[in-house]
């Protein structure tokens, strides 16, 4: 075993896999580290696993093949599933692995941690039945299980259309769709139809999902403003308002929620690197350069953790930086590291071709977060939308002294669940946007560990 390694990948999703497979093939020693029992990250979860043609689609199955294959063929690599890094600094890592404390040290940290559905509060969101539609999506395709129905959809964002659809294809009774989208923010979007053209494969490929939700003939209410859930115990009513005033319910045994998905910060918050608020899609962002370089050298951030462009994009990311981390070592030099991006620019740009115009369409509403003051939002420590409001009034105009008032974002989740309804709400009562708030912070441990295992630091040796 290394006792230094030259890059240490964390995450073993689409720009994780792609950024180890580039650097070993360079001739770079590389360690991935990822918390799942097999690569793939979210888009490809247990891809590897048996029936995977049951629960891809065809394009979905090729693509992640193609990259976990080019991900296995490289000799320099040394994966490590399964391990979850709960402390980070410049150069080093700690691990948990099979409840025990691994140390890592690398001279460059690439983190490809991925994105996470935007947690969004609202009235009865912790009843058992509800859950998010990126949490359905992941269970089909790990183990192939599907939501007892009648399932009603609710919110905004394209993988609405691809649940529906998976569900509808799968025999899942779908009692309802209400359809939280803006229909003025997307007809602003088609100003953005000419560039996004430069992709018509992935534009038809929508058109075709669209069309078969429309075929299949559920019920859907458009201009939906607000929802709550209802039951006893557990979840048996979707009760919604819409912008026409009107106000109707839906039946079901489950109830799947989605309003986007943003990057996850946690690491890139730990290490100081710098951050940037995105106003359209409403989120914080670890700045980068074009090769996912930050301000914290030795640190590059790539994929959908650098900001949400897709599996095709982060592919590409994962690439550039492992270019730019050679080029730092002095494995290839600059002419090199131009001639090995032209393919990959390439590949890039025409990834980003229908970004503008599928973010514009699916841009979240800064008033998803305007719940009443009972609401939970802090699952992890039972803070209300009331007990933030009351801070911002008690004089707490930023969301870490909120945090020190409410105990918002001091739970196990870490804010996980409650940073952006903190950040949204938090402004909201000041009057003021949100990126003129500081971002929640993140401290070690990133995640839950023992207590003991915590205390072995100082106690176990590098491994040999």
């Amino acid at each position: 075993m290394l006792s230094q390694w030259d890059v240490i990948v964390i995450g073993a999703g689409p720009s994780g896999m792609s950024a180890a497979g580039m650097a070993a093939k360079i001739g770079l020693q590389v360690l991935v580290v990822d918390e799942q029992p097999s690569p793939g990250g979210q888009i490809y979860k247990n891809i590897t696993g048996k029936n995977a043609g049951q629960r891809f689609h065809d394009d979905e199955l090729s693509d992640g093949t193609a990259v976990i294959n080019g991900f296995f063929n490289q000799e320099n690599i040394c994966y490590y599933p399964n391990t979850v890094v709960w402390f980070i600094e410049k150069g080093r890592i700690l691990c948990s692995m099979e409840g025990k404390k691994k140390e890592f040290k690398g001279i460059h940290i690439v983190v490809a941690t991925g994105a996470m559905e935007r947690p969004v509060p609202f009235r009865g969101w912790t009843l058992p039945g509800v859950m998010t539609a990126g949490s359905a999506d992941l269970l089909h395709k790990s183990s192939g299980v599907l939501p007892h129905g009648p399932v009603v959809i609710a919110g905004n964002g394209p993988l609405l259309e691809k649940i529906q659809m998976t569900l509808h294809q799968r025999g899942v009774e779908i009692a309802a769709v209400a359809d939280m989208s803006s229909k003025v923010k997307q007809a602003a979007s088609l100003i953005h139809i000419p560039k996004a053209l430069g992709d018509m494969s992935f534009l038809f490929k929508g058109a075709m999902m669209k069309k078969e939700n429309l075929f299949s003939r559920v019920k859907t209410v458009s201009q939906v403003t607000g929802i709550r859930a209802e039951g006893e115990g557990a979840f048996e009513k979707l009760v919604l308002s819409t912008k026409r005033g009107d106000c109707s319910h839906f039946r079901g045994k489950t109830l799947l929620y989605h309003q986007g998905v943003i990057p996850r910060t946690h690491i890139t918050k730990t290490l100081n690197v710098e951050h940037a608020w995105d106003r359209r899609q409403r989120y914080w962002y670890p700045k980068t350069d074009r090769y996912g370089a930050t301000n914290v050298s030795g640190v590059h951030v790539v994929g959908d953790g650098a900001f949400v462009h897709g599996a095709a994009a982060s592919v590409c990311k994962g690439e550039l930086a492992a270019l730019d981390i050679a080029l730092q070592m002095g494995c290839i030099c600059v002419e090199e590291r131009k001639n090995l991006e032209k393919n990959i620019r390439s590949k890039y740009r025409k990834s980003l071709c229908t970004r503008d115009f599928i973010d514009g369409w699916f841009a979240p509403s800064k008033d998803i977060f305007h719940v009443d003051d009972d609401v939970t939002v802090c699952r992890c420590e039972g803070g209300s939308a009331g007990d933030i409001r009351n801070a911002v009034l008690e004089g707490c105009l930023n969301v870490n002294d909120i945090k020190i008032r409410t105990r918002c974002g001091m739970g196990p989740c870490q804010g996980r669940m409650c940073s952006s309804a903190l950040s949204e709400i938090a402004a909201r009562a000041a009057g003021v946007s949100p990126e003129t708030m500081e971002p929640l912070k993140s401290r070690s441990p990133i995640r839950p560990i023992p207590f003991g295992e915590a205390c072995s630091i100082a106690e176990e040796p590098l491994p040999n």
